[in-house]
């Protein structure tokens, strides 16, 4: 499955009564555009000064947990956009108490992208507060073919929807990539829909790959 997917599954099991969860799609990939998504996020009013922001949401953090009786637990999905500066406002955020207390918990999701961000020197601080990294990886053959086959059940399809070469080729074209068999997937099935035909067979996936401006090299 994809990290939307495991993201969902993993906040539907966190106790309500015990973690307030604050999920931000498409950060703001700036500094002052992170705070202040996060501090309307929250309650607070805009400061003119990006230090006053800041300091109020520290603050407000700080609270939550006595005043509101919940963990606050931020998610930051998407997170491949956030610019150096940006995360190392995430590492100043979970600072608090010289580090004497956890006052929040914060969540980095995103593509291969962010591990290359957080790559940067200047972001070791940051990475050393990290108490839990995982990297999901892309399907395997066979991981496709059933992530495929548990889908088209899902939704009532017949079994052979998709020929096996057909799979390869959604296969190679994907590199595996949940979202990308998705969309693939999907415009295959229309395509046959188009064509008169209830069945992806691979010369179907091929040519429709071959007319596709993005995966074109990958029917060649």
């Amino acid at each position: 499955m994809g990290k939307s997917i495991c993201l969902r599954r993993w906040v539907s099991e966190l106790p309500a009564e015990r973690y307030a969860v604050h999920r931000f799609g498409q950060i703001p990939t700036t500094p002052t555009g992170f705070l202040r998504a996060l501090g309307r996020r929250l309650g607070l009013r805009a400061r003119l000064h990006l230090a006053d922001q800041f300091e109020d949401i520290r603050e407000a953090l700080a609270r939550h947990e006595d005043e509101l009786g919940t963990h606050p637990v931020l998610i930051l999905d998407d997170a491949e956009g956030m610019r150096v500066g940006t995360l190392d406002l995430v590492r100043r955020l979970t600072a608090h108490d010289l580090d004497g207390t956890d006052a929040v918990s914060i969540l980095l999701v995103g593509t291969e992208q962010l591990l290359d961000t957080m790559r940067d020197p200047t972001l070791v601080p940051l990475r050393t507060r990290f108490s839990y990294a995982h990297q999901l990886r892309a399907f395997g053959m066979e991981d496709a073919r059933n992530y495929v086959a548990h889908h088209i059940m899902a939704s009532g399809g017949p079994e052979r929807l998709f020929t096996d070469g057909a799979i390869t080729a959604l296969f190679a074209a994907s590199q595996g990539i949940p979202r990308q068999l998705n969309q693939l997937a999907l415009q295959a099935m229309v395509d046959a829909v188009v064509h008169g035909e209830d069945t992806v067979e691979a010369a179907r996936m091929k040519r429709m790959l071959k007319a596709h401006p993005l995966y074109a090299h990958a029917a060649a």
